[in-house]
């Protein structure tokens, strides 16, 4: 399923450098891209790419926040956490959309965490 993935943006603090990442295979709201770029001028970095491969871009442990804009199935959605997990610091946080759908909440209840919170 690669090249399906709709976007992930992750926030990772190495030291005392702090960065904004974007990933998308997709240039579908360049808008946005540009509105971030102009937000973090010297901090934001957009990669046009599969994000389970751009994930092994990441070092293990590195990333503070984590949103995951997915393409809502389930098999992705899961594919993705495992991708990404690793690279979450020890009390990160993963955010998700749209768990509403069928495929989502099969994802959300399968997700392992000690502490899980859901706002539709």
């Amino acid at each position: 399923m690669r090249g399906v993935v709709k976007s992930i943006v992750c926030f990772v603090d190495e030291g005392h450098k702090h960065e904004v990442f974007g990933v998308d295979i997709a240039w579908d709201h360049p808008v946005q891209v540009l509105n971030i770029r102009n937000t973090y001028p010297d901090h934001f970095q957009f990669l046009h790419m599969d994000s389970i491969e751009a994930s092994q871009l990441f070092h293990d442990s590195s990333i503070d926040i984590l949103f995951i804009d997915t393409i809502h199935t389930y098999e992705h959605t899961m594919r993705e956490y495992a991708a990404w997990l690793p690279k979450m610091k020890a009390g990160g946080i993963i955010l998700m959309d749209d768990l509403f759908r069928d495929n989502m909440i099969q994802a959300w209840n399968e997700i392992p965490g000690r502490v899980k919170l859901r706002r539709d």
